[in-house]
């Protein structure tokens, strides 16, 4: 009896142990799984972060050839007013569309940008995402801003000549792409 009795022990033991061991390899083999699974996770937004960051570095490269184009249009004659505005005015409303067309690729850029994950080529680039955004931004407010003073300036003339007074420029860019300006700044 004494010996089924410590064979029973035994066994009991051995079947705890085995069952510990069970529990431990699942544990173990888990937290694998994760790792790997995070670092798939990480691979997809640094791509993705890399991707959209070349898309957004075109965007911008023609947003900004835009808004030199159309600061170049305010060399005109004051008498040359009407005709150069309805330019101007198209020459603004591909700027606001460019932009506008840039808002998908910063909002992921936005998104992926958020995650620290310790990769510094990535880092850079969302830093210069940020900063490069923002200087696009602050251009297109200081060509809208430029363009109101020609129109204030054209104003003056206008009184002074029996001419129609035109109303100041307002920005027509989006909720979507003045939330995207608040979350860069």
């Amino acid at each position: 009896m004494r010996i089924m009795k410590g064979l029973f022990i035994h066994t009991g033991f051995v079947l705890i142990l085995i069952g510990l061991s069970i529990i431990c390899v699942d544990q173990v083999s888990a937290n694998i799984n994760n790792y790997y699974a995070d670092l798939e996770k990480s691979k997809e937004i640094v791509k993705s972060v890399d991707d959209n960051y070349s898309k957004f570095k075109e965007g911008a490269k023609k947003v900004k050839e835009s808004i030199s184009n159309v600061s170049l249009s305010f060399d005109f004659y004051l008498d040359e007013f009407e005709t150069a505005n309805a330019d101007i005015k198209e020459k603004i409303i591909i700027v606001e569309s460019e932009i506008e067309n840039l808002n998908v690729t910063a909002n992921s850029l936005i998104d992926s940008c958020k995650f620290n994950l310790n990769d510094i080529q990535m880092d850079n680039k969302c830093s210069s995402f940020k900063m490069n955004y923002g200087n696009m931004i602050n251009s297109y407010d200081e060509m809208i801003e430029q363009y109101n003073k020609v129109i204030k300036f054209y104003n003056e003339y206008a009184l002074s000549n029996g001419k129609q007074i035109k109303e100041l420029y307002i920005s027509n860019l989006s909720d979507e792409v003045i939330s995207i300006i608040e979350n860069v700044k």
